[in-house]
């Protein structure tokens, strides 16, 4: 058939879910784990100590982990687009939130919770459990995709977040980190999964 050329060379759809994938991942472990910068202003501007700054961190990262079970039965029930759009949702209000904190417990609940939610619902589960529903003959090389891309968000957003709060302050750089979740992640939920 004169159209089955045509119908060949173009990209399999799963491989644009995996790329959307990829630029929410890149994001959410980027400002997952991009928080060593925020340190020294956030317990200057609050007067606390490093001690109490790594507890919420703490209790973050493991919020992130005991959200992450929870999650998965979500992506079954409503699927990863509604999941990735609240998360992405999530992440921009609580990154939003944080930037106004004046005391300990909104950083806990803004940060410690709330981020962790949203990054929980942004993660490499919901978008391994989706890629496997794509891929069958190439399920390995798309989720390493997202490795790839979770590690570029580490490294590439580390050095932005720095240069961001050395130039505009640690409570503008959780704005721009939050704005940057909701235009990029928001239309790539919305429009691509």
């Amino acid at each position: 058939a004169p159209h089955s050329g045509a119908a060949e060379s173009r990209i399999f759809y799963g491989w644009w879910v995996a790329a959307a994938f990829s630029l929410i991942i890149f994001l959410a472990t980027g400002i997952r784990f991009a928080v060593g910068p925020f340190l020294k202003p956030i317990v200057g501007d609050l007067g606390i100590d490093r001690g109490t700054f790594s507890l919420v961190i703490a209790l973050s990262l493991f919020l992130y982990g005991a959200f992450v079970p929870l999650i998965g039965p979500l992506v079954d029930r409503w699927g990863s687009r509604v999941v990735c759009s609240l998360g992405t949702v999530v992440i921009a209000v609580s990154l939003a939130l944080t930037s106004t904190m004046h005391s300990v417990w909104e950083f806990t609940l803004y940060y410690g919770v709330l981020a962790a939610l949203g990054l929980a619902a942004t993660g490499q589960v919901v978008a391994s459990a989706t890629l496997a529903r794509w891929f069958v003959k190439r399920r390995g090389t798309a989720v390493s995709v997202l490795s790839v891309a979770a590690m570029a968000g580490v490294s590439l957003l580390v050095p932005i977040v720095m240069w961001c709060i050395l130039h505009f302050g640690w409570r503008a750089t959780f704005m721009i980190l939050g704005a940057a979740s909701l235009v990029v992640g928001l239309p790539m939920s919305l429009w691509v999964l």
